[in-house]
């Protein structure tokens, strides 16, 4: 008897810790005074804050399924297991846009190819450091010669930062597809466009400058996109703020705004703002069939902050709607009490403002209410963590409430260009291998998922890093510097370039060089030249062979030390070279700049440029906004690739490469080497 009473009090006993048992949901919601709500389906209203200047929340919950609003994000089917912690991270996210510090040469028309994410174009922003002019906006499939989507629209005259918007349903896109959007001016005049100064911001895309390709570069062209997301089903939002007097003035206990369903099939939200002249109170939310006095189909508490507004959350299969349908959504304080609803004019056509059951002539609530094409269709990636980090991998798992795909996005820079597939078959855990990863290296990483449904978009983690340990013994290294490697020899179908590799100084080339100080009786500083064929400087080294061209400037011995200072620093070396008219070449070369105390846009930078015609265009700097060239190139330090392409006009053209030191700094580097033409004529 006595051993199955302990039995019987042993079990009760583990009945009750399980019972007692709550799971932790932590995250930061991205900075403070953001709202971070927490609702059961079967207990409504479960967690509610609102996050200090740190943005980081923490919330005790019994075991089960949320949905969470964390700093307006949400992630429907939150699973909290009893005794764990969930995280969702929904920080502020690092900018990661390219600075735009370089341009092209002057054109008169631009494109790039890009590959859509959304599903139409909604605008276009740049930069034009050179120019003004009216724009011809066009978007083509595949490419400059690809079908032609919708019509070309024409814009007002564009100039320095500008941008416009384009009507999204003229442009429609096929996410995954490429395409290519072209700006030309309308007037005939040549512009510049900015460039990224870091990696291409489009992923396998090509510039176009005039038609010329230019695979390596991308021009800073903002494509703004439209990307599946939950549908507005009502709203007012043009604030009438506090009327005190008149029309629209007076408290109520119940305040409600009629609505017709649009072609989302459910509640997702519903937001309402009031003011009582207090802190945090409840409130119910409700939505009624028909009018004031229809049948309630759900209702929510919120919890609303006076004059700061408030959301009530619904899960995905909670609330149906019928499209066409009329409704009518009502709030009121949970302790019956007066206040004021905030009014909007009267712009929604489809329904009515009322209070304490009667129709506010003149005015709609300010509200609104948002749903799903097909519910469902919202995910959010919880639970993000990194783990098993080798020299060589890693492994990523996550969660999402909702089923769906999983991929894992990572590289060395955070426009994590690289992917793997964790499942493509849907599901709510997720789990990724990442290899070939190099040892000691800090790699950023994202993961994506989508549930496919219909008006879903993806939903992107936050981006985050790990740093991969050293391979073999942890113990002190020395490297050892890389050798130079040999000139190589020529292609089959190179042509015959004199010295490219300045091994033997400067044969073969003619250069010209000025400078133009912006205050040029303060520090007069020549006309040049100002490079050399050398073996480098500070440990920069050829890219091949025993010699480079360039020069390096150090504030150190600058007989006018007063840095930065505008010197406006150029020089151009070129050398004619035997082609067949008509036929296509590619111009290239290997070019390095650094610099030392460099601020926004101060770089040194190099470009290749080419005389197709032999008309004297390299002949001068001034002459040379004439030739074909690349964008500038800023490299930080690192040997970079650089090509060109171009059609021979005449039996010679002449090639180059111009360089600029914009500023005077603590030290400058500008460099090129292993120029080649090879012959791409099919």
């Amino acid at each position: 008897m006595r051993s199955r009473l302990l039995v019987l009090i042993v079990a009760m006993a583990a009945a009750c810790s399980c019972a007692q048992a709550k799971g932790k949901l932590i995250g930061n919601a991205g900075g403070g005074e953001r709202e971070v709500v927490a609702y059961s389906a079967s207990k409504g209203l479960a967690a509610w804050t609102i996050t200090d200047p740190s943005g980081e929340f923490e919330f005790s919950l019994d075991p089960g399924d949320y949905m969470v609003s964390c700093g307006g994000q949400l992630a429907p089917y939150v699973c909290i297991v009893d005794g764990k912690t969930t995280t969702i991270n929904h920080s502020d996210q690092p900018s990661i846009e390219q600075p735009t510090e370089m341009w092209t040469p002057a054109c008169r028309s631009f494109g790039q190819t890009y590959v859509a994410t959304g599903t139409a174009v909604s605008g276009l922003s740049f930069w034009m450091p050179q120019g003004s002019t009216a724009m011809r906006f066009s978007l083509r499939e595949d490419g400059p010669n690809g079908k032609l989507v919708g019509e070309s629209v024409g814009t007002e005259k564009c100039d320095w930062i500008t941008g416009f918007g384009l009507d999204a349903t003229k442009f429609p896109t096929v996410p995954g597809k490429r395409y290519y959007a072209e700006l030309a001016s309308t007037e005939n005049i040549a512009w510049t466009i900015a460039m990224p100064k870091g990696p291409d911001p489009y992923d396998g895309g090509i510039a176009y400058f005039d038609g010329i390709p230019h695979p390596e570069s991308d021009l800073a062209l903002n494509i703004g996109e439209v990307h599946p997301a939950p549908v507005t089903v009502a709203a007012a939002q043009a604030d009438q703020h506090f009327i005190e007097k008149g029309p629209g003035s007076g408290d109520c206990v119940v305040a409600g705004q009629s609505f017709v369903a649009t072609k989302a099939k459910n509640v997702l939200t519903m937001s309402a703002n009031c003011g009582f002249g207090g802190g945090a109170t409840d409130f119910i939310f409700a939505i009624k069939e028909g009018g004031p006095d229809g049948k309630v189909i759900a209702e929510k508490a919120a919890r609303m902050v006076s004059d700061w507004g408030s959301t009530a959350y619904f899960e995905p299969d909670e609330v149906t709607l019928t499209p066409g349908a009329p409704y009518y959504f009502e709030y009121r304080r949970a302790d019956g009490k007066k206040f004021y609803s905030y009014l909007s004019a009267d712009t929604y056509a489809e329904g009515k403002a009322y209070r304490d059951g009667k129709e506010v002539e003149g005015f709609d609530q300010l509200f609104d209410i948002v749903g799903e094409i097909e519910p469902g269709g919202i995910t959010y990636p919880y639970n993000v963590k990194i783990s098993d980090i080798t020299a060589s991998g890693a492994k990523v798992t996550w969660d999402t409430g909702t089923a769906a795909d999983g991929t894992v996005l990572y590289g060395e820079d955070p426009l994590v260009r690289q992917s793997v597939v964790a499942n493509d078959d849907l599901s709510k855990e997720h789990s990724a291998a990442i290899g070939g990863l190099k040892p000691a290296t800090v790699y950023y990483y994202r993961v994506v998922s989508w549930t496919r449904k219909e008006g879903a978009s993806k939903a992107y983690s936050r981006i985050s890093s790990f740093v991969t340990p050293p391979a073999g013994p942890d113990e002190p290294k020395f490297d050892k510097p890389d050798a130079i490697p040999p000139v190589q020899a020529p292609g089959p179908r190179d042509v015959a370039v004199v010295n490219g590799s300045f091994e033997e100084g400067l044969t073969g080339w003619k250069r010209c060089s000025v400078a133009k100080p912006k205050e040029s009786k303060d520090y007069p500083i020549g006309n040049g030249p100002f490079g050399s064929a050398n073996a480098g400087t500070d440990g920069y080294k050829p890219h091949s062979g025993k010699s480079l061209y360039g020069w390096s400037h150090l504030g150190a011995d600058d007989p006018n030390p007063t840095v930065p200072r505008e010197d406006w620093k150029q020089e151009l070396i070129g050398q004619p070279i035997k082609v067949q008219p008509g036929h296509k070449y590619l111009l290239k070369a290997w070019i390095l700049t650094g610099d030392r105390g460099s601020g926004w846009g101060r770089d040194g930078r190099v470009r290749l440029c080419v005389d197709t015609g032999n008309k004297g265009l390299l002949d001068s700097i001034d002459a040379s906004g004439g030739a074909t060239a690349t964008q500038w190139f800023a490299t930080e330090n690192e040997w970079k690739p650089v090509s060109l392409h171009f059609t021979a006009e005449k039996d010679t053209a002449v090639i180059g490469v111009h360089f600029l030191q914009w500023w005077a700094l603590d030290a400058d580097y500008l460099y090129v080497d292993d120029v080649s033409v090879e012959d791409i004529d099919e």
